[in-house]
């Protein structure tokens, strides 16, 4: 999976980064890995996003048995209203999953925080659609 460029206004700060297999989790993740290997996840890749002073990333999880399988584990107030299969939508971040994916962007301004509900729209719509 390629990340787009540019999202919403916000440009990919440089080539997106992989992370393969448990050991991989573990290097992103580190002590919360656990909780997403136990889980299906298999292998995770990242990007980060700017617009001005704005940031977000982009981390999408490949997971072995579904993305809902990860989150339905992880994370327990998820909801099916909304992005993708199952989300969870809080301030500054929003997860989501879709097929075998499951997508977490996280905002690091507040000027990313206002659109992170757009960006994670467009991810649905350009990766998953």
């Amino acid at each position: 999976m390629s990340f787009p460029d540019e999202l919403v206004g916000y440009e990919k700060e440089e080539t997106e980064r992989f992370y393969p297999g448990e050991e991989g989790l573990w290097e992103y993740l580190n002590g919360g890995a656990n909780r997403f290997i136990d889980a299906g996840a298999t292998a995770l890749a990242v990007a980060y996003y700017q617009k001005g002073e704005d940031e977000f990333s982009l981390v999408i999880l490949s997971c072995a048995d579904g993305g809902r399988q990860v989150l339905e584990s992880v994370y327990e107030d998820y909801s099916t209203d909304g992005l993708g299969e199952g989300s969870l939508i809080g301030e500054g971040s929003i997860v989501f999953c879709r097929g075998t994916y499951l997508v977490m962007l996280t905002a690091y301004s507040d000027g990313s925080r206002r659109e992170l509900t757009v960006v994670a729209e467009r991810v649905d719509e350009l990766l998953f659609r």
